[in-house]
């Protein structure tokens, strides 16, 4: 196949960024960003790697343009999830679902996007914001369910990043290393998997859960 040379057509502008943004998000939900090289993506694209070159002037732009629309995807899911009218309980199997998926498909991506665009790396923009604004949506949507009694006390942000964790971990394990029998039996899709999960989480910060309260003294009047 003829690759496409180092300037795009006339009217193919759009088509051919989209064409590199593409390819350099097939490399990277299969490797990790540091082995990403513009010239793979050229190769993945069809194009020569004088036309990645053309669009982005250095790696970090095009990582950036092909991990920030996958990542405000995600963001948009969980927002919609956390500002509907859904009792907790439905809430948290769903955003428990969401993190299942993004870890499932787009694990490379994201954690790309984190390092450099939350770390340090790049300059915080609407988009990092957003991020954080997210973060202080899960965190209040869990005291939420501590006040009302839907679940015990624990430290919220401490919870996000272990449930993070976890589903990262079940997200990427095969589906033989999960029970043969019981109701998610064979669910290898997202809403399966986070039944497992959300039976769990319950299990640590139920009621009368072991989960760690965000205020240690106040277990001392107990």
């Amino acid at each position: 196949m003829k690759r496409i040379q180092g300037r795009p057509a006339r009217g193919e502008g759009d088509v051919g960024r989209a064409r590199l943004i593409e390819a350099a998000q097939v490399i990277l939900r299969s490797q990790v960003s540091a082995q990403v090289s513009r010239k793979a993506v050229a190769e993945v694209a069809g194009v020569t790697p004088a036309l990645v070159s053309y669009y982005f002037p250095d790696k970090s732009s095009l990582l950036d343009a092909a991990t920030r629309p996958v990542v405000e995807k995600h963001l948009a899911a969980l927002k919609r999830i956390l500002d509907s009218k859904d009792d907790a309980e439905t809430k948290l199997r769903d955003v428990i679902a969401v993190f299942i998926e993004a870890n499932a498909v787009d694990h490379h991506l994201i954690e790309h996007h984190l390092d450099f665009s939350l770390n340090g790396t790049a300059k915080a923009g609407p988009h990092e914001e957003s991020f954080l604004l997210l973060r202080q949506q899960l965190v209040a949507f869990l005291e939420a369910g501590t006040a009302a009694g839907t679940w015990g006390r624990f430290d919220p942000a401490l919870v996000i990043t272990a449930l993070w964790g976890i589903c990262r971990s079940v997200a990427q394990s095969p589906q033989g290393d999960f029970p043969s029998n019981g109701d998610h039996a064979g669910n290898d899709g997202a809403q399966g998997r986070a039944a497992l999960v959300f039976e769990l989480i319950l299990r640590g910060i139920g009621r009368n859960g072991s989960g760690p309260d965000r205020n240690p003294d106040a277990n001392s009047n107990r």
